[in-house]
């Protein structure tokens, strides 16, 4: 078949979990089947290209400061990039599969389904309440909520990454039968590489992995790694990370006299690395406040690194039943009895589940999402 997956970034260019997530489920069906990817152009990204078997089609240029504003998303991108989503009426699809956010291209994408008669996926990572948009954009959030949920409604199905967003996506309308839960976040075989022999550039006893945005609340993050160097003043820290909050960080790394402890460093080059510097650690400690599922979190629980989170952290409840939750006056304590040299797996709950969320998965579950949607073996032709 001939298959779509359009998202505005694309990885390893754009460091994310969706990213990574969606480029792994497009490496596994372009083994056996045609398989296109429509992005923005990311620094270090040709125009047109094909790499591991998926032929990349970019838009436009990005500029990685300008598409933070305000402490939210670019709306100027989200717009550039649904224009660029009509490249894809050149081309006949049997399937197109698109990441949800940031909603303005997805009526784009069904009236391009209505057109050309293809299968609408909808990859939905999170969503938002009216509450959190307005929280999020201000008075201008009521009318996006409203955009949202016509955007969503319309596909032919939908791929929630948890049982909570299944939840959220039934309750603003869509039909229950029309939503998987399917979350394939975890390169099992890149984790059995690298605890088979961990070796550690960058050892660090706490550790962090994400963008430097405002929803990381790495102000908290910090304050607990200063209450527990108090404590213990040997430890060691590592943020790894890049984003529009990353001068606002080194400030607050001076300004709590943490410079000799906690070690600033841009997004590894290779997830091998950053693997190997999580096995390394002995806690990581995530303090984010919203997390449509937080793959960096399962890969630590993966690697056998332990996840140490506030209560208020906005989690999927499959995800925050495998990690040690503590409201944050006992961040520091759990965090200290953890570095008392106890074996660090043992802080780890519910591990078995970690299963639910390997890579080795994904062939399986689209045939039999391609059963469900009456898709075959006939591959559309280029118009």
């Amino acid at each position: 078949m001939r298959i779509a997956f359009v998202i505005d970034a694309a990885f390893p260019w754009s460091i994310g979990g969706v990213e990574a997530t969606e480029t792994g489920e497009a490496r596994a069906l372009a083994k056996e089947h045609e398989v296109h990817y429509f992005s923005m152009r990311w620094p270090g990204m040709a125009r047109s290209f094909t790499k591991d078997g998926i032929r990349y089609h970019t838009s436009f240029g990005v500029n990685r400061k300008a598409i933070w504003s305000g402490g939210h998303r670019s709306v100027l991108h989200a717009l550039r990039f649904a224009a660029g989503v009509f490249g894809l009426f050149r081309y006949r699809f049997d399937m197109v599969q698109t990441d949800a956010f940031p909603f303005v291209h997805l009526p784009v994408l069904k009236l391009y389904r209505s057109l050309r008669h293809c299968k609408l996926v909808v990859d939905t990572a999170e969503v938002w309440s009216r509450d959190y948009w307005i929280e999020y954009l201000g008075i201008a959030g009521a009318l996006a909520w409203r955009f949202m949920l016509f955007a969503l409604r319309g596909a032919d199905h939908y791929i929630a990454n948890s049982n909570d967003t299944a939840e959220r996506l039934a309750d603003i309308g869509v039909a229950r039968d029309k939503i998987s839960v399917f979350s394939p976040v975890i390169d099992v075989d890149l984790v059995r590489e690298v605890l088979s022999e961990v070796h550690v550039d960058e050892r660090a006893d706490i550790i962090f992995d994400g963008r430097l945005i405002r929803d990381k609340r790495l102000d908290k993050w910090l304050e607990t790694v200063r209450l527990v160097r108090e404590r213990n003043p040997m430890i060691s820290a590592l943020i790894v990370g890049e984003g529009p909050e990353e001068e606002a960080v080194r400030s607050l790394i001076n300004i709590k006299g943490l410079s000799g402890s906690v070690k600033l460093r841009p997004f590894y080059d290779d997830k091998r690395q950053l693997f190997q510097a999580v096995a390394g650690a002995t806690v990581f400690l995530m303090t984010s406040e919203r997390e449509g599922l937080s793959t960096i979190t399962l890969e630590s629980i993966a690697l056998g690194t332990p996840v140490v989170v506030p209560e208020d952290a906005v989690l999927p409840t499959e995800v925050k039943e495998l990690c040690v939750v503590r409201g944050y006056a006992s961040l520091p304590d759990t965090i200290l009895d953890m570095l008392s040299g106890k074996d660090k797996s043992s802080f780890i709950p519910n591990r078995k589940h970690i299963e639910n969320f390997y890579s080795t998965q994904t062939v399986q579950f689209y045939e039999s999402l391609f059963g469900m949607l009456g898709l075959g073996g006939n591959p559309g032709s280029k118009t």
